[in-house]
């Protein structure tokens, strides 16, 4: 049924448990599974520092992009790092690998938190495949 799989993380610290659910879907169907983790800007106006914080964050993501490969047994050449919107990015890679499906997390935000950007019901509406939210709650 699913072919290819794309699991999305933030390092949230329930990913270790949405990363063991996509990798159990992906052996169950026989699958391929990419992994993607999105870098969101971080506005520089106001901070004139020498740190350059956005380079520190996706060098950061993309470390612990490459430990999930590793763990889950994904070749580095199927996963993903991008910098941008996360909706966006997602529903971009998602394409590109042609996926049949896309896990990620939810935290079920509800009432104006959901209406204002929750970045699951964003990929969900967006997206060309199905979408598994896995709940996740703080």
């Amino acid at each position: 049924m699913y072919q290819t799989i794309l699991f999305c993380t933030d390092f949230c610290s329930h990913t270790p448990i949405i990363a063991n659910k996509a990798r159990l879907l992906a052996q169950q169907f026989g699958a391929k599974l990419y992994l993607v983790h999105v870098v969101p800007p971080i506005p520089s106006y106001g901070y004139s520092g020498s740190v350059d914080l956005q380079t520190i964050s996706e060098e950061h993501g993309e470390k612990l992009l490459k430990d999930l490969a590793i763990q889950l047994h994904v070749p580095p050449e199927q996963a993903f790092i991008a910098t941008g919107s996360t909706k966006q990015e997602i529903l971009q890679i998602a394409k590109r690998v042609q996926a049949n499906l896309i896990v990620l997390g939810s935290h079920g935000y509800h009432g104006l938190s959901s209406l204002l950007g929750s970045t699951a019901n964003g990929v969900s509406h967006g997206a060309l495949c199905d979408v598994l939210q896995i709940h996740v709650s703080d």
